[in-house]
């Protein structure tokens, strides 16, 4: 599974005027390196946190669908461990690598010589938000793929929405002081700079986790 960022963020998560506000700055002589601090605080964010702050269109490759592999066959041996009911939800089910997502614009089977279908939206539903999916209905089967790898292309919406305003407040709270702290220090290394600013510790309840 990959992925491939195919449109810019909608708009930034912070407007460049009260990030000047907040730096109590007059005057646009500094704009452009404010706007480019601006893009660099929402990346270092977006990776901490493993999450896309406005929207963009995001691409999600897969080799193979869930309960088979790149080559069409059945990955269940029948002695793994786990329930049965597990096993056949797991296999109705493709987690999207990317969140939040709040819409799935196509599915793109490949062919062996690149060319794609779209497999028809009336075959699965979107689980949107924090923990995204794309669910495959009862009756729909998964279309083969002709290619060994990236043969699955699933294009998505990612963030939380078109706007700055879309963004938690507290998210963008903490990207004004993590952009405060890359002014204050330009020119330092900055691989500290969610801790030093105190971003980190306002982030921490966006972090995925993990069990």
């Amino acid at each position: 599974m990959r992925l491939e960022t195919l449109t810019d963020p909608t708009a930034e998560p912070l407007l460049l005027a009260e990030v000047k506000d907040h730096l109590r700055l007059d005057g646009s002589v500094e704009d452009a390196a404010l706007g480019a601090l601006i893009s660099a605080a929402r990346d270092m964010v977006e990776r901490h946190l493993g999450l896309a702050l406005t929207d963009r269109q995001v691409a999600v490759y897969l080799d193979a669908w869930p309960g088979e592999t790149a080559d069409g066959s059945p990955w269940w041996s029948g002695v793994r461990d786990g329930a049965i009911p597990a096993l056949s939800t797991a296999c109705h089910f493709v987690r999207l690598p990317v969140r939040p997502v709040s819409a799935i614009a196509d599915v793109t089977i490949l062919a062996a010589d690149g060319t794609g279908s779209i497999w028809d939206a009336s075959n699965y539903y979107l689980k949107p938000g924090h923990q995204p999916g794309l669910y495959r209905k009862q009756g729909a089967a998964w279309p083969a793929p002709g290619q060994v790898a990236d043969g699955i292309r699933i294009t998505v919406t990612a963030g939380f929405g078109p706007s700055w305003n879309d963004v938690p407040a507290a998210i963008r709270q903490a990207l004004l002081m993590l952009v405060a702290h890359l002014y204050s220090h330009r020119g330092d290394d900055q691989g500290e700079a969610l801790g030093a600013s105190g971003a980190a510790q306002i982030l921490l309840p966006y972090r995925e986790r993990r069990l």
